[in-house]
């Protein structure tokens, strides 16, 4: 487990599931502070691990850009970034089949979101 444990990441994922509502409940009018309110939210370990590319970190991250892609439509200055990130979350996943193979469903989320703008 990265060196965030179990409690920082549990914490994080139920984060990420709040911003989820956010976006549910505001529909067509989703702000972009109802997907970017997750970063202040998670614990600074899980940006560490996120820097190492440490596998799980990357993998929550990749579920955290659904929601950017999402925002894409409607806001200019986040288009490109989710694209972006995944490219870079694919490159730190090479030769973790596991993690690449639960990484399947973000990227398909964000393909189908980008799909739309």
């Amino acid at each position: 487990m990265p060196s965030g444990g179990v409690s920082h990441y549990t914490h994080a994922v139920g984060q990420l599931e709040t911003s989820a509502k956010l976006f549910a409940f505001a529909g067509l009018y989703a702000e972009a502070g109802a997907s970017l309110f997750w970063l202040y939210t998670i614990d600074d370990s899980i940006f560490i691990d996120l820097d190492a590319q440490r596998p799980h970190a990357l993998l929550l991250f990749a579920h955290f850009l659904v929601h950017m892609a999402a925002l894409e439509r409607s806001f200019w200055f986040m288009r490109g970034w989710a694209r972006q990130a995944m490219v870079k979350i694919e490159e730190g996943l090479i030769g973790q089949p596991k993690f690449q193979e639960l990484l399947q469903w973000p990227k398909a989320r964000i393909s189908e979101a980008l799909a739309l703008t």
